[in-house]
Order: structure tokens, then sequence, then C-alpha cells
């Protein structure tokens, strides 16, 4: 598991605010993810603006078969959004970082299941 994180340290709070997201919670989605896909990467980003983003990414970033997920804040909360081949889309928004927390774990969870069975028709 690789955690890479630039280098702005931000504070560690569960409610929402485009100050939250830093290194406590790049290492609470690393232990997370690390069970089910141990060669994936976690990382920090910093926009023009310098907002914060998590980036949740497959160890081959041009796999074909994997989504990125991004999370980021806007003034209503914690977004997840995905990109996969070249489509970018919403996935949800969440009010508090445990909602965040399951949400990416059960995106995981399917996204591994779904790899091993073949898409579902």
């Amino acid at each position: 598991m690789m955690k890479r994180q630039s280098e702005r340290p931000v504070s560690t709070f569960t409610t929402c605010s485009s100050e939250l997201l830093g290194s406590g919670q790049c290492e609470q989605i690393a232990g997370l993810i690390t069970p089910f896909a141990p060669d994936w990467s976690v990382e920090l980003h910093y926009d023009e603006q310098g907002i914060a983003h998590i980036v949740v990414m497959p160890d081959d970033r041009d796999d074909d078969i994997y989504p990125t997920f991004i999370i980021y804040t806007n003034e209503s909360g914690f977004c997840i959004d995905e990109l996969r081949r070249d489509t970018y889309r919403k996935l949800a928004e969440h009010r508090a970082w445990n909602e965040v927390l399951r949400a990416v774990q059960i995106g995981l969870i399917w996204e591994m299941s779904v790899s091993k069975t073949g898409p579902v028709t």
C-alpha cells in the first residue's frame, strides 16, 4: 500500500469543512482498503486553490477494470467521484466522514467482486 502526501498538514475533524482532509483521513482510507486491495495507493493532493483531495487508485493507473476514487469536500459535504477509463462521474455526497469510509469500503468490495466474477448483466 503506497501512501503519498503533499507537504501541507491538515487537522483531523469529523464534520464538513474544506480544511478537513489530511494525512489522518488518508491513513484511515488506507487502513480500510488494505484488506481488499493491498496494492492500491492512497494519496493526498491539493488543487490550485489549496483544497485537499484524497485519491484512491489501483496499482496500475491504466487499469481498465478498476476505477480511481477522488474524495474531496464542498460547501455541503464530502464528495466521492469516480474516474474509470475516460469517464468521470459523481458517486455520492455525505455529511459525515464515517459515511465516506463506509461508501468507499462498499464501493471497493463491489469492484473486487465484479472483477472476479465479470460484469453484472
